[in-house]
This record gives C-alpha cells, sequence and structure tokens, in this order.
C-alpha cells in the first residue's frame, strides 16, 4: 500500500469481506470485538479501516439492508483499533491472482518470478 501511495495509485479492496471461503473475516473475533465498542457490524469495521488507510472499496451485496450497512461507515477507528485490525494475522490471500494475471504481484524482488511492473 506504501508503494501504491508514494505513486499516486489508488488501491481498491473489491472483495473486501473474502470471498466465502475460510477463515472468514467477519466471524474473526477481534473485529467483532472493535465491532461491539462502535455499536457497529463487523463489515462496517472492515469498510472503515480501509478508508481510513486511504482504499477505495466496493463492497458487493444484493441485500438492501446490507447496502444501506455499507454506506454506514461515518465514524473514526481510534488509533489503537486500526492497530489491532492490520495486524489481524490471518496470512491468508482470498483471491489468487496468480490464476488472473499469470504472475503474482505480492512477491519482493528478486524472488523467484518478480515481475518489475514500474
Amino acid at each position: 500500500a506504501q508503494f501504491c501511495k508514494e505513486k499516486n495509485i489508488l488501491l481498491t479492496a473489491y472483495s473486501a469481506f473474502g470471498s466465502g471461503g475460510e477463515p472468514k473475516l467477519l466471524d474473526d473475533p477481534k473485529i467483532n470485538e472493535i465491532a461491539k465498542k462502535y455499536g457497529k457490524k463487523a463489515s462496517q469495521v472492515i469498510l472503515a479501516w480501509l478508508v481510513q488507510r486511504g482504499i477505495s472499496v466496493i463492497p458487493k451485496s444484493s441485500n438492501e439492508e446490507r447496502i444501506k450497512e455499507n454506506l454506514d461507515v461515518d465514524f473514526t477507528l481510534s488509533e489503537e483499533d486500526m492497530h489491532t485490525l492490520s495486524h489481524i494475522g490471518t496470512n491468508h490471500r482470498f483471491l489468487e491472482p496468480m490464476g488472473e494475471f499469470g504472475f503474482n504481484p505480492f512477491i519482493e524482488q528478486g524472488q523467484e518470478g518478480f515481475v518489475k511492473l514500474c
């Protein structure tokens, strides 16, 4: 995210809640604890965390109530809560870019398979 910020590239989270696999972010105890503190849903906490990091979000839902909830992120998470959310530690990628792009954009320079984009 820092690289993109330095290059004025806007990141977009298009599967912010995961893609139905395991682990389920919306069931994460830390996220739900923070949600309870603010009187919000886990989904709203995830969205607020992304927005506060300067990441645009495209949450998907066909449920009218959830669409309204996804728009109700007019609260600010504390620095402590931002830190907690940034260090949940699931270490799980919900969407695998190899099939989509033919290379992994998340590996470091020098590692096998590195592709320089800029």
